[in-house]
């Protein structure tokens, strides 16, 4: 209680001299100090509500980015989302409505530029609209020709003059996403209408025929890797099959010639002539043991299990496990099993699927024992 009224002391001082100030002098300190901060509370909850409503209805769009095309042009993009083209000889914002310009190739002029529904090429040097927006879709120009969509959805090659060279005969389902329909020392990814890939001449013959998911551009001493559902082969320079796309993996070693392949449940090592190099590969390996015997702590509760080192052995492919003979080397099992543990000298428990699955018995043939 005595430090309450301690605290006290001041407000009661503060109550009592100010019940014997005038009305007079009162008014006046309501009028200088109290009706002011009012005001600026008032005004400043006005700004930040006012301020608010302004930005959300009123908001001027300004430039959030510019991309230097050329010493010609400039795409600005604004706060929107919208983009402007700007031609820096004229000083002044062109091609009203563009969505988008496209890269220029390094040998070209002409870049791809987008409108609503509809795609032509300007000249980034001298801000010319060459061929007018009147294509679906359309690819940059790579060694004087340009892919184009027309607006059945057919997909056709263009010159400069938008001529076409090769007719609008491919139904191409993908948009050059994965792979884009550009030239390169002649030869073209293409689709089609089910989205497989393949290779056509600059006369628009198909030099492999689609079948692929993805094809390497890149090649390495002439093979060049092809993918489909998944699955890994090659084609050497001549476009023909070496190794059907069947592997999770396949390794060109320039340094050696060698190529290592990889399926789920095994490996092996090839040279450039298809001689087998290294005939089974595995990323790990472990010798098998079996319990013999087992004993208990009393003190603790342990159990102890004394294992007898087995023949046998786990090899690993792909996180799958296969047994094999550990002192001969032959595989017994390919690499098919989340787990392989051995039970006793003649039966191993196995699982298909993941740890978790439920777990059966083989024996040292890989026979599944009922």
């Amino acid at each position: 209680m005595k430090i309450l009224k301690f605290l006290a002391k001041p407000f009661l001082w503060i109550e009592g001299r100010w019940s014997r100030c005038s009305k007079w002098f009162k008014r006046l300190v309501v009028v200088l100090f109290v009706v002011p901060s009012c005001l600026v509370v008032a005004c400043s909850l006005l700004f930040v509500v006012g301020y608010n409503v302004l930005e959300s209805f009123c908001e001027v769009p300004y430039v959030w980015d510019r991309k230097e095309v050329s010493a010609c042009l400039r795409v600005d993009e604004y706060s929107d989302g919208k983009k402007k083209l700007y031609d820096k000889l004229e000083k002044e914002y062109i091609m009203d409505g563009m969505q988008w310009l496209s890269e220029v190739s390094d040998d070209d002029t002409l870049a791809v530029i987008a409108f609503p529904g509809k795609r032509g090429y300007i000249n980034v040097h001298t801000a010319e609209m060459v061929i007018e927006p009147q294509y679906k879709a359309a690819w940059i120009f790579s060694e004087g020709l340009a892919a184009v969509r027309n607006q059945d959805g057919m997909v056709g090659f263009i010159n400069k003059n938008n001529e076409v060279v090769i007719p609008f005969k491919f139904d191409a389902k993908d948009d050059g996403i994965v792979l884009p329909y550009v030239f390169k020392s002649g030869l073209c990814f293409m689709s089609d209408s089910i989205g497989l890939f393949g290779i056509i001449d600059r006369n628009g013959n198909w030099l492999i025929e689609p079948a692929y998911d993805y094809i390497e551009w890149h090649t390495i001493d002439g093979f060049r890797k092809v993918r489909k559902d998944g699955l890994y082969g090659l084609l050497d320079s001549a476009f023909n099959v070496v190794y059907e796309p069947i592997y999770q993996s396949v390794l060109l070693e320039e340094a050696q010639d060698r190529i290592t392949l990889i399926t789920d449940t095994s490996g092996c090592v090839v040279d450039y002539a298809g001689n087998v190099v290294v005939p089974f590969l595995y990323e790990d390996v472990e010798v098998l043991g079996y319990p013999i015997s087992m004993s208990s702590s009393e003190e603790n509760g342990y159990y102890h299990i004394e294992s007898a080192v087995s023949d046998y052995a786990k090899y690993r492919i792909n996180y799958e496990y296969g047994l094999m003979n550990a002192k001969t080397g032959k595989i017994i099992t390919p690499a098919i099993y989340s787990t392989i543990e051995m039970i006793s000298p003649t039966l191993f428990s196995v699982s298909i699927g993941g740890y978790w699955q439920p777990e059966f018995l083989i024996d040292t043939k890989g026979n599944v024992v009922k």
